[in-house]
């Protein structure tokens, strides 16, 4: 087989090469690998149109290939000496409404550059041969070129491929779920069996940040692969426009069958998260029961547990047609305060300690994560049934931790400590993505929707602004390094418990640092997570050289994004039912 791809890949690189010669036509794009000897250092990509670079973007005047190698030749600085580094990769042109790419040029061998962007003229050393290419490892990065966009010219070669089954999706947002309180993450506690092993059979990424510490705008980034500010669904009870295109609407235009159930009023439909859903179950009916019953009188609730969730989702799956693939999105909710597990998991972990104590507090927190991964185990028990795991990709993460009380916050969405942010992400594909597979560098929740489209072999919309991790994934990109950003929602000027606010909080985690600053309030910090994992030791006076790095950093992103929009006030039922739900400014 790997002989009829690289027949199918020399035929495709010669047309390539004649058509880049006669037409030279305008670049608006790299893609940039950097090698020593056999090891891939990291891969960059860079777009004049949207942001993909570490550092905000190109500067003016600068070529989307200059400036990935700027970015390349930063990161790479400290572990190879110039002369050690090898650059290969593709450039991208615009021609009309056309993209068209040449694949796989030398750009150094001698540590000189040899390629050189000069407006509409591009000038190359000499190109890889196929073998080479196949030899040095990117025989995958070929085969997805040439599955996304040579399927007919497969055909006029005579290679009698045909498209593989399209994959199922199932992604799953666990409300409110620390990652340092599940298995997968190391914690004492046996409070989620069903994730560990799932992170046991696919991949576990270390360090994975939500967007922001609210359920909304973290929600509306793993949609849509937006930052929050470019989104503008900054807090609860906005909308997500209905510009954005979403990782639904994309997979219903490829053909799926979409449906979404959600277990609280904050992900509504009348918010805009239903975009490209066919089915989007949201219904939150008046019950009665413990935590629905004030003074003998039933009371509407805004959210459901997981064994409702569960049901309805299965309910969904068992109605679907079974000649075309599905997406299915799951939200639980119950992790989130005020921390009520059903009576049957009221005491999984002991209720040995002193109720309205903070130990009592983190006991009913892990056993509402018990019952919630229980729920989840029942609902890909019956996934399994229906389709065969090699023929679904299970996705597991959240929207935010919980403060527990760190940094003397009880819940979320104050604050960008770790406790708030950090979150689990176990990706599951048999077949497809490696057993027991982990990686240890900081992603974000951006980049999740243009992975999972990447994975399912899907190009991801245009206005995305993360990246995908396929590469990392398939073992091609080790050395993956980008920044990831983080907002905190926005507030109105005052206090949240303890802490003031006013306006946005933002930072950035980048290797081992953790940078966080308050415009407002004129707060900046900085952290050794290598060290400081608790984040108590602000370094930002300590540390001035690199303060001032991050803080050039996050100005360069700030700059790239832009401003952040304006913040309309809530309608009055909205407020209260996100009072209701302990959602309050």
């Amino acid at each position: 087989m790997d002989a009829l791809w690289r027949l199918a890949y020399r035929v495709a690189f010669r047309f390539q090469l004649v058509y880049w010669r006669i037409r030279r036509p305008r670049i608006t794009g790299a893609y940039v690998a950097v090698w020593r000897g056999d090891e891939l250092l990291c891969i960059r990509n860079s777009y004049r149109r949207r942001y993909s670079l570490p550092a905000g973007g190109l500067a003016r005047g600068e070529q989307p290939i200059d400036a990935a190698i700027r970015e390349l030749r930063e990161e790479v600085a400290l572990e190879a000496r110039p002369d050690e580094l090898h650059f290969f990769g593709e450039i991208v042109s615009h021609a009309g409404n056309a993209e068209d790419h040449a694949h796989f040029y030398e750009l150094r061998r001698d540590g000189e550059l040899d390629f050189r962007v000069d407006g509409r003229e591009v000038v190359w050393a000499g190109f890889l041969s196929p073998r080479e290419a196949l030899d040095r490892g990117v025989v995958d990065v070929v085969r997805q070129y040439l599955e996304r966009h040579l399927l007919v010219l497969l055909a006029l070669v005579g290679l009698g491929c045909s498209a593989p089954d399209p994959p199922n999706l199932v992604l799953v947002s666990i409300d409110t779920l620390r990652a340092d309180h599940t298995g997968p993450y190391g914690y004492a506690r046996d409070t989620t069996p069903t994730l560990t092993r799932l992170a046991g059979q696919g991949l576990l990424f270390e360090q994975a940040y939500a967007a922001s510490a609210s359920t909304g705008p973290s929600h509306a980034t793993l949609f849509t692969g937006a930052h929050v500010l470019s989104h503008g669904l900054v807090k609860n009870g906005l909308d997500l426009a209905p510009g954005e295109q979403t990782l639904a609407e994309t997979l219903r235009a490829a053909g799926y069958q979409t449906g979404a159930v959600v277990g609280s009023f904050v992900l509504d439909p009348k918010f805009g998260f239903d975009q490209g859903f066919d089915h989007y179950d949201a219904r939150f009916r008046r019950r009665t029961g413990a935590a629905g019953v004030w003074q003998d009188h039933a009371f509407e609730v805004f959210e459901r547990r997981a064994d409702e969730v569960s049901d309805i989702a299965i309910e969904w799956l068992d109605g679907l047609a079974p000649d075309r693939p599905f997406f299915l999105f799951v939200h639980y909710y119950d992790p989130h305060a005020g921390y009520e597990p059903p009576d049957d998991w009221l005491t999984r972990f002991g209720e040995q300690v002193e109720r309205h104590t903070p130990e009592h507090r983190i006991e009913r927190y892990d056993a509402e994560i018990a019952y919630t991964d229980h729920q989840l185990g029942r609902l890909l028990a019956r996934v399994e049934e229906i389709a065969p795991p090699e023929r679904t990709l299970v996705v597991v993460t959240a929207d935010h931790g919980e403060g527990l009380g760190d940094h003397d916050v009880a819940g979320h969405g104050v604050v960008l400590y770790e406790e708030a942010v950090r979150v689990p992400l176990v990706l599951r594909w048999p077949g497809r993505i490696d057993p027991g597979l982990r990686i240890a560098a900081p992603v974000g929740a951006v980049d999740v929707a243009p992975t999972l489209l990447d994975l399912m072999g899907l190009d991801a919309p245009a206005a995305v602004e993360g990246e995908s991790l396929a590469d990392v994934l398939r073992g091609t990109s080790p050395a993956y390094r980008r920044p990831v950003f983080l907002v905190r929602r926005h507030y109105d000027r005052g206090h949240a418990g303890l802490l003031p606010v006013d306006g946005y909080q933002f930072g950035v985690r980048t290797g081992r640092w953790k940078w966080i600053e308050d415009p407002k309030l004129g707060t900046r910090e900085l952290y050794d997570l290598q060290t400081d994992p608790q984040e108590r030791s602000n370094l930002a006076a300590t540390l001035p050289d690199d303060a001032a790095r991050l803080g050039e950093l996050m100005a360069t992103w700030r700059s790239a994004i832009g401003d952040a929009p304006p913040v309309k006030a809530l309608g009055a039922s909205d407020r209260r039912a996100l009072e209701a739900l302990g959602y309050v400014e």
